[in-house]
């Protein structure tokens, strides 16, 4: 199964498996030129287009991706 993401959301992602740690909303969105907001719909939206927690996140320590395979 072929999922598809914007661009936007592709360059999340590209972001987040080049980390060897969380990454923060406010980290993301400085790099992408968005809001934080935007950053929790984008990543809520990924979850929701591959069906699992492809993007996992800890209060206070922000966002990771689960398996990078």
């Amino acid at each position: 199964m072929e999922i598809s993401l914007s661009k936007r959301q592709m360059k999340m992602v590209d972001i987040l498996l080049k980390e060897s740690e969380y990454c923060t909303a406010a980290t993301l969105a400085g790099l992408l030129k968005v809001s934080e907001k935007t950053i929790h719909g984008e990543i809520a939206e990924i979850n929701r287009k591959t069906g699992s927690a492809t993007i996992s996140s800890m209060k206070g320590k922000g966002y990771v991706i689960i398996d990078k395979n």
